[in-house]
């Protein structure tokens, strides 16, 4: 068998020590031959088709790349997600760790109503508020449904002009506005029972007001009214007060530009008089403190709204 082997470098003719892409030699045309089923013995310097091998390279190289590429997306899609599994901390050996019992596993999950309900600072601790009155709650009642609206709050007012304690407890009309189970009840009574004389009768028309105010799980809060022209006779005041405690809102000491009958004011003062009760019905509802007075003197501000008298 004729042996096949590389060319000496330098001969005149031969091909060089390696094959290049123009001349294969050597054990590679023994190969191709073999592959296409010519004789296993032949001149190493035999011409091949080199367009025939450049092509074949270029299709097997694409063919392998494309099988790779094939493969590698096939895993990535297949592959499945796996997530780190979260680390669990060590309990501190010094620290016993203790299950809560089974009366109080619904404690802890439901949340306190008073956690879940955010009290702005400047709107009352309340769901309902309703105010009662005379012809001063029936001023001064629309120009608190503003700032009840914005804070959230169920509000109604029942104000009747000319009426007396007496008057709301002979009538029954107390009962119709516990019924809404509100959480504050506002008085404006008071100052058409100044120039009574039975005493006794007054009294206990106010103790049986705030009894049923507070009965209902409500919270009794008192304006009392402006000064008036005539004398409080039997004490009026002082019996509201007694009563309120210290929920009770310092009006007598307003003065507004009154009208004709020297009693009524006009409606830019019932909103000024609304505005300086409602931070004191914040305060009131947010925070339990001792007596306060709310009322600012009154040459700051009256004089520019043309309130003093």
């Amino acid at each position: 068998m004729e042996e096949h082997r590389l060319d000496k470098p330098g001969v005149a003719g031969s091909s060089p020590a390696f094959p290049t892409r123009d001349n294969f030699t050597g054990c590679g045309l023994v190969w191709l031959r073999r592959r296409s089923g010519g004789p296993k013995s032949g001149s190493p310097n035999l011409p091949i088709p080199t367009v025939f091998l450049d092509m074949d390279k270029r299709k097997k190289w694409a063919m392998a790349t494309a099988a790779v590429m094939f493969v590698a997306l096939v895993v990535l899609i297949e592959k499945p997600e796996t997530k780190p599994a979260p680390r669990e901390s060590a309990p501190s050996p010094s620290v016993p760790i203790r299950e809560p019992p089974p009366s109080d596993v619904g404690l802890v999950m439901a949340p306190k109503p008073s956690a879940v309900r955010r009290i702005r600072r400047d709107c009352p601790d309340a769901r309902k508020i309703v105010l009662i009155g005379d012809s001063y709650g029936e001023g001064i009642g629309p120009h608190l449904r503003r700032q009840m609206m914005a804070c959230g709050i169920e509000y109604s007012f029942d104000a009747r002009r000319g009426t007396s304690a007496t008057q709301w407890v002979r009538e029954d009309w107390i009962e119709p506005v516990l019924k809404g189970n509100p959480d504050v009840v506002i008085i404006s009574l008071g100052g058409n029972d100044f120039l009574r004389q039975d005493i006794d009768t007054v009294r206990e028309a106010i103790d049986g007001i705030a009894a049923r105010v507070r009965g209902s799980g409500a919270r009794l809060l008192w304006v009392e009214p402006l000064s008036l022209p005539y004398p409080d006779r039997i004490g009026v005041r002082g019996m509201w007060r007694r009563v309120a405690g210290n929920d009770w809102f310092r009006s007598e000491h307003l003065y507004y530009r009154r009208a004709s009958d020297r009693v009524h004011i006009s409606y830019d003062n019932y909103r000024d008089w609304a505005r300086r009760i409602w931070p004191w019905l914040v305060r009131r509802t947010q925070e339990a403190g001792g007596p306060e007075d709310p009322v600012k003197p009154c040459s700051q501000d009256l004089t520019r709204s043309g309130a003093v008298r």
